[in-house]
């Protein structure tokens, strides 16, 4: 399996995950009286009226170099050796460097093609 389809899996896990949140959290439970066949009346949607709730849910967008280096499956200084290369784009918030989730697809993709150049 590519490093690519790693990254956009381990992604696809944590919306999953944030659906299923999303999902158990702003459902009504079913009364016991409620008749056969009928499912769960949806409650209020608390994301709509609390932006801090519906931020809890959303996927990360940057990601820090530990983190970057799980998700792609390297090691956290071969991230670090990348960006101080040019060849992966961060930037520093506080002290910490984090990497954008786009970049870390269009870096796989980059490498990807740099591969199936030098194969064919």
């Amino acid at each position: 399996m590519s490093n690519l389809s790693n990254v956009s899996q381990a992604l696809g896990n944590r919306k999953g995950e944030a659906m299923q949140d999303k999902n158990t959290s702003t459902q009504a439970p079913v009364p016991a009286s409620a008749p056969a066949g009928e499912g769960a009346v949806p409650g209020p949607d608390l994301r709509m009226a609390r932006p801090e709730i519906a931020a809890l849910h959303a996927p990360a967008l940057a990601v820090d170099i530990e983190e970057a280096g799980r998700l792609v499956g390297v090691c956290c200084e071969t991230i670090r050796r990348e960006i101080m290369r040019g060849n992966l784009r961060a930037f520093k918030i506080g002290r910490v460097w984090r990497v954008r989730i786009s970049e870390l697809l269009s870096y796989l993709k980059r490498l990807e093609a740099k591969n199936e150049r030098q194969t064919a």
